[in-house]
């Protein structure tokens, strides 16, 4: 996991994956490997099956963590990425709830606005 960590954190996405993949064999059902695995996915372009993937990841986080902002932006961007903008929505106001002046705050604004024109 703290592998999976240090990847995601430089944005080396497709590392995290297998780190993250690699610590959900050992401990199948771990929040934090799934959180992690879902962010990943949701960052390194995995195609339509895996932001599905990465949408059922960050959905079971966020039942079971609601303050996971992380898990919100990236459940967010993974709707955005199958273009399904509209479902993005919600995801992408509670990441703002939780992180109104969060790191990726202006991003995720740009994207509501370009959703909700």
């Amino acid at each position: 996991v703290s592998r999976g960590r240090a990847a995601v954190n430089s944005e080396r996405f497709k590392t995290a994956v297998s780190h993250y993949r690699k610590a959900l064999l050992l401990k199948p059902g771990a929040l934090e490997a799934k959180a992690g695995l879902g962010v990943a996915l949701a960052g390194s372009d995995p195609g339509d099956e895996g932001y599905r993937e990465a949408i059922d990841l960050l959905t079971d986080v966020v039942r079971k963590d609601s303050g996971n902002a992380r898990a919100w932006l990236s459940l967010g961007l993974a709707y955005q990425m199958l273009g399904s903008d509209m479902q993005a929505v919600a995801p992408y106001k509670r990441y703002l709830v939780l992180e109104p002046r969060g790191r990726f705050a202006d991003d995720v604004r740009s994207a509501l606005a370009s959703i909700l024109e």
